[in-house]
């Protein structure tokens, strides 16, 4: 054997040799994972972000003013996170803890709720008759409102007593 056939020999299999391990590598093995994340965001609307089912109360004192009690409150909001609640002063009555003298007329109770932020409107109502009902914007809504009995006697002072009236407000999720 002569060393040019051994060295032609020698780059022959080099050559196969390389072309192997390049030719017949194992491919790479590759794996995924894909992950999913999904949920439901349910529509609500809720008195300063009160539970599901869960009421707002709020007791104010009213004060007397040429023959008028009167009364207001602006710690509500209404947080909704979709735009379509409907929001309605549905009841202004005497309280039946109402130990004063009573209204016959419960006509001369009012209730008007000023809505501004999200929503601006105006609701009024009085004893006999429910408010409008207004159809609330997404985000929150303050409400201011003010509670007027009106006992037609522009300068007698009232008779002394407790004097309770309520006034009920309506929201729902549509």
């Amino acid at each position: 054997m002569n060393i040019k056939n051994y060295s032609a020999k020698l780059a022959i299999a080099s050559v196969a040799l390389v072309s192997s391990v390049i030719t017949f590598a194992p491919k790479a093995i590759a794996q995924t994972a894909s992950f999913n994340f999904n949920g439901t965001v349910n529509t609500d609307c809720q008195f300063n972000n009160l539970g599901l089912g869960q009421n707002f109360s709020s007791t104010q004192p009213l004060t007397e003013s040429g023959g008028n009690l009167t009364g207001s409150d602006n710690t509500l909001a209404i947080n909704c996170n979709f735009a379509g609640a409907e929001l309605q002063i549905t009841d202004v009555s005497q309280s039946p803890s109402n130990g004063g003298a009573l209204i016959v007329d419960e006509s001369n109770l009012d209730a008007t709720a000023t809505l501004s932020n999200a929503t601006a409107a105006t609701l009024s109502a009085d004893g006999n008759t429910s408010s409008s009902i207004q159809t609330l914007n997404a985000g929150q809504t303050d409400v201011d409102l003010v509670f007027t009995a009106d006992f037609n006697n522009d300068t007698a002072t009232l008779t002394a007593g407790t004097y309770a009236y309520d006034v009920v407000m309506t929201l729902t999720n549509q």
